[in-house]
């Protein structure tokens, strides 16, 4: 019996469990949001319609472009310099060791400026503050590029044995975007004729009188967003226990802020290529409208059989006028 009761409350779960979805951290803090894409406004017209396709494509990058920013600090311009190309060539010995050449390597050069400190001048009546050159500051970036991306983990570890702790930026590329792009108009296309037939199959005549088209392309260092991993109770306590805790003089913790990648959601395209992915892709987002008028068969048969015997009506009138042309120039008028 104990065992039919424990059965039993399984099942009256059962449905909760079974509609349960996974949510992380980035949901958590930012709590629960109206989606405002539920909204679906549709606009009617008597004779036209825009019919569109949205396609996204999604790209894994083909090559990587890592940055990492120097700074070099010394009393004099050479000083700087020398101390800065020995830790550049430390890097670059590092990256060589893990399979990259120097052809893959660029330095840029980025600012050297001088560096100044304010000197107290004291004299017997007075006090004066001057700003005097203490030294140099000297700023270089190192441009990478790779293919592998698990290189990026070796060249972090050489940077560090060169005491470079700054790596600012990761660019990805992909090639022959060419060939995407005509992919995109491919499939758009495709969903086009789709949505045309359907439209026909109401007992209408859809008749294509003009097009637009826009590409958009998102990388990844484009789409991470930052969220904070933790919760206070602090909001809970009342006004007099906060100013109390506030006069003994509260330690915060350090609450460091994370990011996550967030891909473009699929729910508003008609094909997603390629939707799954372990690395963050390039997302290639196309879209399409092509405007058509429209008109019931019955009524466009008609009016096409009427314009039909317009123009023959046109025609004959033409006709008669040619064959009147020509009796009156083979039987020009006499002179009297």
């Amino acid at each position: 019996m104990k065992n039919l009761k424990i059965l039993f409350s399984l099942l009256a779960f059962l449905p909760v469990l079974l509609n349960a979805q996974v949510s992380g951290n980035a949901q958590q803090q930012g709590g629960a949001q109206e989606n405002a894409r539920a909204v679906l406004p549709v606009s009617l017209s008597d004779n036209a319609v825009i019919l569109q396709a949205e396609v996204l494509y999604n790209a894994q990058p083909t090559d990587y472009l890592a940055i990492f920013a120097v700074s070099q600090e010394g009393e004099t311009i050479e000083e700087t310099n020398n101390f800065m190309n020995q830790r550049i060539n430390l890097f670059r010995q590092g990256l060589n060791a893990a399979g990259l050449a120097d052809a893959d390597i660029f330095v840029d050069f980025i600012s050297l400026v001088p560096q100044y400190e304010v000197v107290v001048d004291k004299k017997k009546r007075s006090k004066t503050a001057n700003e005097v050159p203490i030294g140099f500051q000297l700023k270089k970036n190192v441009h990478i590029r790779y293919t592998n991306s698990a290189l990026l983990d070796k060249m972090v570890a050489a940077a560090a044995a060169a005491e470079i702790y700054d790596l600012a930026k990761v660019e990805t590329n992909v090639a022959d975007v060419q060939k995407i792009h005509a992919t995109l108009k491919e499939e758009a296309g495709k969903i086009i004729a789709q949505k045309v037939k359907l439209w026909n199959g109401f007992n209408l005549k859809t008749t294509p009188v003009s097009v637009g088209e826009n590409f958009e392309t998102y990388y990844p260092v484009e789409m991470y967003e930052e969220y904070a991993a933790w919760s206070s109770d602090a909001s809970q306590l009342s006004s007099f226990q906060q100013n109390k805790l506030n006069k003994m003089g509260i330690k915060y913790a350090n609450k460091e802020r994370t990011a996550y990648y967030n891909r473009l959601p699929y729910d508003q395209f008609d094909v997603v290529l390629n939707p799954n992915f372990t690395e963050p892709p390039i997302q290639f987002h196309y879209k399409m409208q092509v405007k058509y008028l429209v008109e019931n068969n019955e009524l466009a048969a008609k009016r096409e059989l009427e314009n039909t015997r317009q123009r023959e009506r046109e025609d004959q009138i033409r006709k008669e006028e040619l064959e009147v042309r020509k009796i009156q120039a083979a039987n020009p008028p006499k002179n009297r």
